[in-house]
């Protein structure tokens, strides 16, 4: 079995992260805003080919599921359901508003919990999520052997793509594939920078998240109400600015998306959604004024 465990266990993992997929998605019907680290992990196990997490379970019994933080490898999230804090109370909430107790949420990991994790004695199984086919995508899953075997000039971009679920955090063939893929040379300038060729990485499951540093990096955050109010003309022109820019990358997108295919093609079908929403929110700004 892919995952290494009994199938009682796995079943059970299975219902705690499909419980966790359900738990974000009413919240974000309800219109709460959902945490970065919660985004990130609904979208990797929603979507584990544009970006798989690695799952960490202990069998126990009892069972305990923790799942990989992509901004602190040693502090994985732990994965539980109010009822279960009585067990774990040195454990907190990444997000203490929890509006429904019977559903998994996230939270950080406590002291005994890491000295838990270090402890090599400890009866252990580590896997991506797609191997427990959340999604209900039965699609076979390419093992990286079988892509080492390869040239790498020869492998699809989805193979290019599936390959990253296996490699470690430092092989150098992540960033090539990562490069390759994901970054997007386009000319633009920061904020009072002079205007340069750069490349825009947007990572899988994280395409907002970027898109919206970019949108801000050539017109600060902090600077929008301010020019709105007090030097109008300026304002429109920054608008403007982050528009055309979020324009041109759009067809760089395009031009890729026009002989893509599979989960690349998927990756940047997200990407296109992402800049239209970013295109909406600015027009939605330089409006303002008017």
């Amino acid at each position: 079995m892919a995952t290494g465990l009994h199938p009682t266990v796995e079943q059970r993992v299975k219902e705690i992260l499909l419980g966790l997929l359900e738990y974000f998605e009413k919240k974000r019907l309800s219109g709460r805003k959902m945490i970065s680290d919660e985004e990130i992990v609904y979208n990797s196990l929603k979507n584990p080919r544009l970006g798989d997490i690695k799952v960490l379970v202990f069998p126990g019994p009892p069972v305990q599921v923790f799942l990989s933080n992509r901004r602190d490898p040693n502090s994985p999230f732990a994965v539980m359901d109010a009822a279960e804090r009585r067990n774990y109370i040195e454990r907190r909430s990444l997000d203490e508003v929890n509006d429904s107790e019977l559903l998994p949420s996230l939270f950080l990991i406590s002291f005994a919990d890491r000295e838990m994790l270090k402890n090599p004695n400890n009866v252990r199984s580590e896997f991506y999520s797609t191997y427990l086919n959340l999604s209900g995508n039965a699609e076979p899953i390419v093992e990286e052997v079988d892509l080492r075997s390869k040239p790498y000039d020869s492998l699809t971009h989805g193979e290019r793509m599936a390959m990253l679920h296996s490699l470690s955090a430092v092989d150098p063939l992540r960033e090539q594939i990562a490069k390759d893929l994901f970054d997007f040379i386009i000319s633009y300038a920061r904020y009072k920078q002079a205007d340069k060729q750069q490349a825009i990485r947007l990572p899988p499951g994280q395409v907002r998240e970027y898109l919206g540093q970019f949108s801000r990096d050539m017109y600060p955050q902090n600077l929008r109400m301010v020019l709105l109010r007090d030097f109008p003309a300026d304002h429109d022109r920054y608008c403007s600015y982050v528009k055309d820019r979020m324009s041109a990358l759009a067809r760089i997108v395009q031009s890729r998306l026009d002989v893509a295919t599979g989960e690349y093609a998927e990756y940047l079908r997200e990407a296109m959604r992402g800049i239209e929403e970013q295109i909406a929110q600015i027009d939605q700004l330089q409006g303002r004024r008017r």
